[in-house]
């Protein structure tokens, strides 16, 4: 009885050791992920925090706002120019009307003149809007280039970036101090 006591007790030791250490390899592991995280999250808050990247992402969000903002003012000139153009077949169908009346009766010159300066004025409108969504269009490539040099020059600097840093691990070995034998 008393050597299955020992036997019982020690079985008993070797159980409660082995829970300590399955125990302090659980709380080992939650520690590796926990500084894994906080490594991580300190990488990621250095990256956004590295005065280059700051104001690259700053010029990327003003370019973005401008491109936003040009594409707007484009709808609204295309909604006008599709407003002109409406004018213009309302303009064209009462013109084929008045032709018919100016057919059956010959007299009235003073519309030709209205018809003359109406006409003259889609055309200068015409003109103008064509001209505007033109600049917009331009405008509008012109920070879509921007913006694509913005991204090549990122991509250009990450890869350096990483090329400099293996560059760095590969050369900059501590190989202890001066004079003294390790």
């Amino acid at each position: 009885r008393r050597q299955e006591a020992v036997e019982k007790a020690r079985q008993d030791r070797l159980e409660q050791r082995q829970e300590q250490a399955r125990q302090r390899q659980l709380e080992l592991e939650r520690q590796r992920e926990a500084a894994n995280k906080a490594r991580e999250e300190r990488f990621r808050a250095l990256h956004r925090q590295y005065p280059r990247n700051k104001d690259l992402w700053k010029e990327i969000v003003v370019l973005t706002r401008s491109r936003t903002q040009l594409e707007k003012e484009q709808r609204m000139w295309m909604r006008t120019k599709e407003k002109q153009d409406e004018y213009r077949e309302k303009c064209k169908s009462s013109e084929v009307l008045h032709q018919d009346k100016s057919e059956a009766i010959p007299a009235s010159s003073g519309n030709t003149s209205c018809d003359e300066t109406s006409t003259q004025r889609a055309n200068l409108l015409r003109d103008a809007t064509a001209s505007a969504i033109k600049d917009v269009v331009l405008a509008s490539k012109r920070i879509q280039q921007g913006l694509n040099e913005v991204l090549k020059i990122l991509k250009d600097a990450e890869t350096t970036r990483k090329d400099l840093y293996q560059e760095y691990r590969r050369n900059h070995h501590f190989h202890g101090y001066q004079g003294v034998h390790n």
